[in-house]
């Protein structure tokens, strides 16, 4: 009888560990901010049109004056900044694209870290362009910054 118990007990507890959830983790890294900068004037890209060189570009945390990871994407006629090493963690950072000294714009982002069914990834609660005029194409997701 106690052995008949005991073979209940362990097959029940066998049964109830087997209902665990698991998954496969994953992981959904945060979406890059991409930047056509364009002249004012003529609404031509900086870049493109050889007013300006990428080589002069740099990004700047304004909390801590450090540089900041960027990639400018040259294909062609193509020439636009990425900027992905926002959003990888929880927080609120304000960067300063300058161009050769001069700042452009300055990006504020109010980014969320969030995890949750074996999965993370970030939600954007806040995004703010200052000290520039731009637009966004929707279609691309891009900000056209007017320089």
């Amino acid at each position: 009888m106690k052995t008949k118990l005991l073979l209940t007990f362990f097959a029940g507890l066998l049964i109830l560990s087997s209902c665990k959830k698991e998954c496969d983790p994953c992981m959904t890294p945060p979406a890059p901010f991409y930047f056509d900068i364009k002249d004012a004037e003529s609404g031509e890209n900086i870049f493109t049109s050889g007013i300006a060189s990428s080589d002069d570009l740099e990004l700047i945390n304004t909390s801590t004056n450090e540089s900041m990871d960027f990639d400018f994407i040259d294909d062609e006629d193509v020439n636009i900044l990425m900027i992905n090493s926002i959003g990888w963690k929880t927080e609120i950072i304000s960067a300063k694209l300058l161009l050769d000294g001069e700042e452009v714009f300055t990006l504020t982002v109010d980014a969320e870290r969030n995890s949750g069914n074996c999965c993370s990834w970030t939600e954007y609660n806040d995004i703010e362009i200052s000290n520039a005029d731009f637009t966004i194409d929707n279609i691309y997701g891009t900000y056209i910054v007017y320089y």
